[in-house]
């Protein structure tokens, strides 16, 4: 079952929008700004950004996996 629901977020410089291990429950859209996405063996240089108008966080509901890295 698919939701119908969208909800917009505000997130500071810094702010988790998720973390190593979290389960996936939510598809973002990122409406401005930049996210990094980080994993465990680099928390200090993102691996990849998310730029404004982009989605991410898809493949954790396709393949129902925990989180393997963090956004931030």
């Amino acid at each position: 079952m698919c939701g119908k629901t969208m909800i917009t977020v505000k997130y500071s410089k810094g702010d988790s929008v998720f973390r190593v291990g979290d389960k996936p429950v939510s598809v973002y859209l990122l409406l401005s700004g930049e996210i990094g996405l980080l994993f465990p063996t680099d928390e200090r240089d993102p691996c990849m950004h998310i730029n404004e108008y982009e989605t991410f966080s898809e493949m954790g509901l396709v393949e129902s996996e925990f989180r393997n890295a963090c956004a931030l």
